[in-house]
């Protein structure tokens, strides 16, 4: 009797997105999740999980950080918004 190998199917590694810096980088542009969403060809609620920490596949993270190259930040942004770490209990 011969044996047929059964495929496997892999899954893609995945990764978590800071939720934090993530707001940072929406912030920067203007931008809500929905048109970040628009911008890289995903769905709201793919971006949402991103935005809550949730793990996303390498495709959608790859969506999301070229979409955020393509969309230039408000100049002057950066210098008005406060960041706050709550891994270090206080602002930057």
């Amino acid at each position: 009797m011969d044996l047929v190998p059964v495929q496997t199917r892999t899954r893609r590694p995945r990764l978590h997105i800071r939720p934090d810096l993530l707001r940072l980088e929406l912030a920067l542009r203007g931008l809500e999740s929905r048109q970040l969403a628009e911008e890289a060809g995903l769905s709201e609620s793919t971006v949402s999980h991103a935005m809550t920490g949730k793990a996303v596949n390498t495709r959608t993270f790859q969506r999301i950080v070229a979409a955020l190259g393509r969309l230039p930040k408000i100049p002057g942004a950066a210098d008005l918004l406060t960041v706050t770490r709550p891994d270090l209990g206080d602002s930057e």
